[in-house]
């Protein structure tokens, strides 16, 4: 019979505290060690069954304490803890973030509300527990405390279970996010990408933007053109190849590649000066005498490859392309107005003809 054994249990039944080593709850016995200045360490007696280590966490009434020495017997594990003030965020990569509980010790310090508020350039050692993601801290690994941004300088290891790391202040990079205390955090502030669309017109017109155009990848840009008084767009060319109808915009949707836009402008295209004619002279139609028209310009050149065509269907109409014929025959349409078209080049011309009975 372990008598020793029997007296911690009775001691941790009835006095014992709840505490979590790490993330496992049980019962502990707690004993303050005097005499430590602005530190808080204490005895805490954990029970053989539960395992600790040096470096580990122990939590007690929502204060965190680092195991910093534990001494063994045949009744429980004897540790030696000092309270954490202090966590420290690490971003490895983007997508690693790791936090790490621990104890900071400077030269300068003052207590206030039960935290260490840390002075400005003084070199500092912060210990935390040696394993493989701690391992991963080097010299230059850059982290912020209070505000401050510091800078791994040196780095030794106590019992081969706590790391010490000598750090000196460090300034504010452009990749600090200073909000969430995180040094080096490229994921919450990733590096901009941009792309680059080069722009350019013919003469007799501008596109605008003009020239390089800087765009961040996944966003639009817009392109307005504008041709000079007289022309037109010809054509607008992306990446080299002729796109959709010419228009006076073009927006890029989505960028994620560079590209090329190239506009061309003509001279706009305005229609002839043409009249419908009938060749006597005639501006009636009389009933029973159809008229012969033409479609003539201004030299008195008649045009050919015209197509006719009337808008009333008892008007007879007789065509070959160069002339139309147009007549009627019945007494009840005198007084009726014929429309005569005539298309030619895109282009519809027209003349009003009266039905006469002269």
């Amino acid at each position: 019979m372990n008598s020793r054994l029997d007296l911690f249990n009775k001691q941790l039944e009835a006095y014992g505290i709840d505490v979590q080593v790490n993330t496992i709850p049980c019962k502990a016995l707690i004993k303050d060690i005097p005499n430590q200045g602005l530190k808080e360490t204490k005895y805490v007696y954990i029970p053989l069954g539960i395992s600790v280590t040096i470096g580990d966490t122990i939590t007690c009434r929502d204060k965190k304490y680092m195991v910093l020495n534990i001494k063994l017997t045949n009744c429980y594990s004897a540790c030696v803890v000092e309270e954490v003030y202090h966590s420290i965020k690490i971003k490895y990569s983007w997508l690693n973030l790791m936090q790490f509980d621990c104890i900071v010790d400077v030269k300068t310090q003052t207590m206030i509300d039960t935290s260490y508020l840390l002075a400005e350039k003084t070199l500092i050692e912060i210990q935390l527990q040696r394993n493989e993601l701690s391992k991963q801290i080097k010299k230059g690994t850059r982290f912020f405390i209070f505000d401050i941004p510091y800078k791994v300088i040196s780095i030794t290891y106590e019992n081969n279970n706590i790391f010490t790391f000598r750090c000196e202040v460090d300034g504010i990079n452009p990749q600090d996010d200073t909000v969430n205390q995180i040094a080096d955090n490229s994921q919450l502030n990733p590096p901009i990408v941009e792309y680059t669309i080069v722009s350019s017109a013919s003469a007799n017109g501008t596109i605008s933007p003009l020239g390089e155009v800087k765009v961040q990848k996944g966003n639009s840009q817009a392109f307005s053109i504008a041709p000079n008084k007289g022309y037109e767009v010809d054509a607008i060319l992306v990446d080299g190849e002729v796109v959709g109808d010419a228009s006076n915009n073009y927006i890029f949707q989505n960028v994620s590649e560079n590209h090329t836009i190239s506009v061309t402008f003509k001279e706009k295209q305005v229609a002839e000066k043409l009249t419908i004619v009938e060749q006597d002279g005639y501006e009636d139609l009389c009933k029973g005498y159809p008229n012969t028209y033409y479609l003539r310009d201004t030299t008195g050149t008649n045009k050919t490859s015209v197509t006719w065509g009337v808008d009333k269907s008892w008007v007879t109409i007789t065509q070959n392309g160069t002339k139309c014929e147009i007549g009627f025959d019945e007494l009840k349409y005198i007084g009726e107005t014929v429309i005569l078209y005539a298309e030619y080049n895109g282009n519809t011309y027209t003349l009003n003809v009266l039905c006469t009975n002269l």
